[in-house]
């Protein structure tokens, strides 16, 4: 953000706030660092502020999948990271979902948030994909994942396509409203008050603490977190090569009968799934124009667009001449390694952040936050996705 000297010379006439912890951005990773902030100390003064309102960026964007593991399928994880880490991040998503049913309640969700547990699918349109994903499916079993694989003729009598050649299917996998997510993990975090419509354009140590300016206000605290993921770099040059923002596409349809299960294919780039409503939302194909998708602007893209809907006619008779309802996109914060980033800002141990979910935000944040918060309130290492693992 760029700021004139006329905006910024309004903050003289106004006092700070005064805030124990301020969070910056009040998407999944900053509601839910703020939901265990209040419920390890409820004395704590929190605020939280955005540039919107909740869930203005990617958490109010997203497709609502609470799904295991990474980007990547497991048996890739484990070329990129090893077995050891590969398998370390698998179960801390698995502890995700369990949290948030543990925290909240799975009627509570389901109620007020529309949460199902309805499993997911991998599907596999090439044999290439029927090799890798029943390897993956065999190695998890034998960790205790509650995953199977079914044949072709299954899979298309199941959900009604075509063109698949088969699929896994992970029975412990989740689906929710993000945006009432968003809004239950505010209603929940105590006496932390939100500020909308605040950007934040500069950080700075004073006498008194840090001081944060926003758009109409003025803040000192002792502690800062950032967790405005995709805009990060625009914070602190610090995640500049290490926070990439890559846009996603989704396009959603009328309502259909019933008949579609949550899925992901193409390795994990595409997915859909069909809303408590009946309408059928698609996201993917960020491949078909890569370099488009890099950038910070939420435009429609009418290329990937086309393709969503020509996936979703090839595969699925029942949505055949189905009129599109909504299109948008969303900014996400993809890590220069695939898997979020907790620390605090190196020279600056009061600046705290929560970021890097490289499009599987759900399957992270709510537990991130919660090492988060053990590092700010207790000292504690965030183990493997602690952001000293790159190096300066």
């Amino acid at each position: 953000m760029s700021v004139s000297y006329w905006q910024n010379s309004i903050h003289k006439n106004y006092p700070p706030e005064k805030a124990d912890v301020l969070i910056i951005g009040a998407g999944l990773a900053g509601l839910s660092t703020a939901y265990w902030l209040n419920k390890k100390d409820p004395n704590l003064d929190v605020r939280i502020v955005d540039k919107g309102t909740i869930g203005h960026g990617a958490s109010g964007r997203n497709a609502g999948f609470i799904t295991c593991g990474s980007t990547e399928h497991f048996s890739r994880m484990t070329s990129a990271y090893g077995e050891d880490k590969a398998t370390q991040i698998w179960k801390f998503t698995e502890e995700n979902h369990q949290l948030l049913l543990g925290e909240f309640g799975k009627e509570t969700l389901a109620n007020l948030c529309e949460y199902r547990n309805l499993g997911s699918w991998t599907l596999a349109s090439t044999p290439h994909e029927v090799e890798v994903i029943q390897e993956t499916a065999s190695r998890l079993q034998d960790k205790g994942v509650n995953v199977r694989w079914f044949s072709k003729d299954y899979v298309e009598a199941k959900m009604l396509c075509e063109g698949f050649l088969g699929g896994a299917f992970y029975a412990d996998d989740g689906e929710i409203h993000p945006v009432k997510l968003l809004h239950h993990l505010y209603d929940n975090s105590g006496l932390a008050m939100f500020y909308p419509n605040e950007e934040v354009f500069e950080i700075k140590e004073t006498e008194e603490g840090l001081n944060v300016l926003t758009t109409s206000m003025s803040f000192t605290t002792s502690s800062v977190v950032i967790a405005t993921n995709a805009w990060s770099a625009q914070l602190d040059p610090f995640f500049q090569d290490k926070i990439a923002p890559t846009r996603g596409q989704i396009i959603v349809t009328e309502p259909v009968e019933p008949f579609l299960e949550p899925s992901y294919c193409s390795f994990v780039l595409d997915y859909f799934r069909q809303l408590v409503d009946g309408r059928v939302l698609i996201g993917g194909f960020r491949n078909a124009d890569v370099e488009k998708e890099i950038g910070f602007s939420d435009e429609i893209n009418p290329l990937i667009n086309q393709k969503l809907e020509r996936f979703l006619s090839e595969h699925f008779p029942i949505l055949r001449g189905k009129k599109i309802d909504h299109r948008w996109s969303g900014v996400m914060g993809f890590s220069a390694d695939g898997y979020p980033m907790i620390g605090s800002l190196p020279g600056n141990p009061g600046v705290f952040y929560s970021v890097g979910f490289t499009a599987h935000g759900l399957g992270f944040t709510f537990n991130t936050s919660r090492l988060l918060v053990d590092l700010m309130l207790e000292g504690k290492d965030p183990g493997i996705f602690s952001g000293r693992r790159f190096a300066r």
